[in-house]
């Protein structure tokens, strides 16, 4: 199941492959991302629920009851969304620093050019026989959105 995906020993992992310079908590307070640390209080914690969340497919309601089983946070699901809506320039800052870091530089801005991540899936209801609709998203990283 994918929620065993982020349990310590593989997350450990995660932070391992961070840059050794990178502080998570400084990150996320100047990104604005942390302002009061109530439930959510650093970087790392931070992290795990944006990753449980996104590349662990965990729905709202599974990444707060997975948190509250982790011992990470108690939030609601309303709470786990609005957390996630205010780390976008966190996550945005992180990115940013892992390409710098593969590409042995700080400048990610190529006048002229845009690098976009870019998907696209089919969604069938139950009993149709085909494709019921068509889903594209595009993000730019460069920009952010």
């Amino acid at each position: 199941m994918q929620i065993l995906s982020m349990t310590s020993e593989p997350w450990q992992e995660v932070l391992d492959r961070l840059p050794p310079d990178l502080d998570l908590d400084t990150l996320a307070v100047s990104s604005g991302a942390l302002k009061r640390r109530r439930e959510v209080g650093d970087g790392t914690t931070l992290l795990r629920l944006a990753m449980a969340r996104g590349p662990g497919g965990l729905s709202l309601n599974q990444t707060a009851t997975w948190a509250a089983m982790q011992g990470l946070a108690r939030l609601s699901d309303p709470a786990v969304k609005y957390r996630l809506d205010q780390a976008v320039p966190f996550l945005k800052a992180l990115l940013e620093q892992q390409l710098a870091e593969r590409a042995g530089s700080h400048a990610l801005c190529w006048p002229g050019r845009s690098l976009r991540v870019v998907d696209g899936t089919h969604i069938q209801q139950p009993g149709s026989t085909g494709s019921d609709w068509l889903i594209h998203a595009g993000f730019d990283l460069g920009g952010g959105g």
